[in-house]
């Protein structure tokens, strides 16, 4: 767990774990250079249960955060839960006994439900089970388990580097689709995590265009690598690095990808307490009716899987943009 001024829901993301039905575990908490009380608050833990083991530092950000705590660790699998998530009690005995009873798998993780900033659930989403599901699902921009319901190896997440600084925003998709190139990755279908939404989640930075923009460059790079390019995220320089990203954005600004999200995030805003679908449809018409090409390319995504990723791909190798294809060959 890596936390960053996360005083509010602090606790009850700590309690979860330490209520577990499985007890053989250690909870490592890294204290990202917080200037709230959540350094406080771990020490009262750390104080009343041998399991908690804190460290602080100062603020490097998530993914650095993370590593920290993965090279720190002492135990075979890494289990991942964010600061303002809560685990269900029997989470970890389940996730355990699946990645025990089939020797390549690398990664499980869960369903997730949504829950407000005061604990209420208002949505719960099961993901595909299997291997191959989960890595279209992922290398295609489609919704996948959450950060804080995965479940891996320690081993293999350091040899493959484990999270990668430059991927800010999607550095758990950016780590899965590395992972699957190494085993086998699956998710049990039980909403095993509560996943808390709220305003000043970092995800919504920027409107969430850095999280898109990450999660495409994610994308790209794991589809190089099938093409045998090298992986830019590794290979290029940092001013390379920042051409390649400023590529993805303006490719993605084309296709109004940007306005389909936005679209798609007011509706889900709209529609959390409506429970009929005549109101959701006159809802969705009045919305389309300012925008009618963005309300087709939320219907496009929504009944057909996206292959953007991997056009965006083929496209940056064709056209060689600014020599960056020439480096990664």
């Amino acid at each position: 767990m890596s936390v960053y001024n996360g005083e509010q829901w602090l606790s009850p993301a700590i309690e979860s774990v330490l209520s577990q039905t499985f007890d053989d575990f250690e909870l490592l908490i890294v204290n990202d250079g917080s200037t709230d009380a959540s350094a406080s608050i771990i020490r009262n833990y750390e104080k009343k249960d041998s399991r908690v083991r804190h460290f602080s530092k100062m603020n490097t950000g998530l993914a650095d955060s993370l590593n920290c705590g993965i090279r720190e660790a002492r135990g075979e699998w890494i289990a991942r839960l964010d600061a303002d998530d809560i685990s269900h009690s029997d989470r970890i005995k389940l996730q355990y006994s699946e990645i025990k009873s089939n020797s390549n798998l690398v990664l499980v993780g869960t369903g997730l439900s949504l829950i407000n900033e005061f604990g209420d659930v208002y949505k719960s989403h099961i993901y595909p089970s299997t291997h191959n599901r989960l890595l279209l699902a992922l290398s295609q921009g489609g919704p996948t388990f959450p950060h804080s319901s995965a479940f891996f190896r320690r081993d293999l997440a350091l040899k493959i580097g484990g999270y990668r600084k430059r991927i800010k925003r999607a550095e758990d998709r950016d780590l899965w689709l590395r992972f699957a190139r190494e085993g086998l990755i699956s998710c049990i279908p039980m909403p095993l995590v509560q996943i808390r939404k709220h305003d000043s989640q970092i995800s919504n930075d920027e409107g969430g265009v850095r999280q898109i923009v990450d999660s495409f460059i994610s994308m790209i790079a794991y589809w190089l690598c099938e093409m045998k390019y090298k992986d830019p995220v590794d290979a290029l320089d940092d001013a390379d690095f920042d051409m390649f990203a400023k590529w993805v954005q303006s490719e993605l600004d084309a296709t109004k990808l940007f306005e389909v999200v936005k679209f798609k995030e007011e509706y889900k805003k709209q529609t959390i307490h409506m429970g009929s679908y005549l109101d959701r449809f006159l809802l969705l018409a009045g919305m389309a009716a300012n925008d009618l090409s963005v309300f087709y390319r939320v219907l496009f995504e929504k009944f057909a899987s996206s292959n953007l990723p991997k056009k965006l791909c083929i496209k940056l190798a064709d056209t060689n943009y600014l020599n960056i294809s020439t480096r990664l060959s």
